[in-house]
C-alpha cells in the first residue's frame, strides 16, 4: 500500500511539475538558442515548441548576440535588436523598418554601413527610399523641389530599387544622376 502511494506522489509531482512549465513558457517573450543547436533545421524548433504564440527568429550581422530567438508572436525588428544586445557601431539601422512585424524563420541581417569611398570624409551614402525631405536636401545638387519630387515619387508611384530608378523622377536626368549617384543608396 506505502509503494502504491508513493508511486502516485511521484506521478502527481510530475505532472504538476510539467504543467508549471508549460504554463510558465509565455511568461518569457525570448530564449536563445545555443549555437549547437544553430545547424539545426528550424522546423525542428517549432516541433519543440507547438506555441502557435510564439516564431523562431535568427538575426545576423552587425549585431552584438547573433543567434536563434524564440519570440512571442507580434515582435518587431526592433524587440529582436534589443534582446540580441543591440547593434554594433556600424550598423545600418537606417535602412531597416524597426516596426516591422516579425514572421516565423524568419532570418534577418542587420547590415553594415556603406560609406562613400569617392569623397575623402566618408560620408554616410543616403537612402532615397526612406529619407526625409531634409535629409534628401544634403546631396549635391537637390533642393526643395527635386526633394519633394523624389518623396511625392517613392510614395505615390514606386520605391526605387536600383540608384538608376531615380533617373524617373521629375527634374532629375542624366547629368544629375552622375552627380548624386556617389551620395545615395536605395538600402
Amino acid at each position: 500500500m506505502n509503494n502504491k502511494l508513493i508511486i502516485i506522489l511521484a506521478f502527481l509531482c510530475f505532472l504538476s511539475g510539467y504543467f508549471y512549465m508549460n504554463n510558465n513558457i509565455k511568461d518569457k517573450p525570448s530564449y536563445s538558442f545555443s549555437k549547437d543547436v544553430d545547424k539545426m533545421d528550424t522546423s525542428s524548433y517549432s516541433k519543440l515548441y507547438k506555441d502557435e504564440n510564439l516564431i523562431i527568429v535568427n538575426i545576423l550581422g552587425e549585431i552584438n548576440k547573433p543567434d536563434m530567438y524564440l519570440l512571442e508572436r507580434g515582435a518587431t525588428l526592433k524587440d529582436i535588436i534589443q534582446i540580441a544586445g543591440g547593434a554594433v557601431e556600424d550598423a545600418d539601422l537606417n535602412s531597416l523598418d524597426m516596426d516591422r512585424k516579425l514572421l516565423d524563420k524568419e532570418t534577418i541581417i542587420v547590415p553594415k554601413i556603406k560609406k562613400n569611398k569617392e569623397d575623402n570624409n566618408y560620408k554616410d551614402l543616403i537612402n532615397i527610399n526612406k529619407a526625409d525631405k531634409e535629409t534628401l536636401k544634403i546631396i549635391p545638387g537637390v533642393g526643395d523641389a527635386i526633394a519633394q519630387n523624389i518623396i511625392d515619387y517613392r510614395e505615390n508611384i514606386s520605391l526605387f530599387y536600383s540608384i538608376s530608378d531615380i533617373k524617373n523622377v521629375d527634374k532629375i536626368g542624366e547629368k544629375l544622376f552622375q552627380k548624386i549617384k556617389n551620395f545615395i543608396t536605395v538600402n
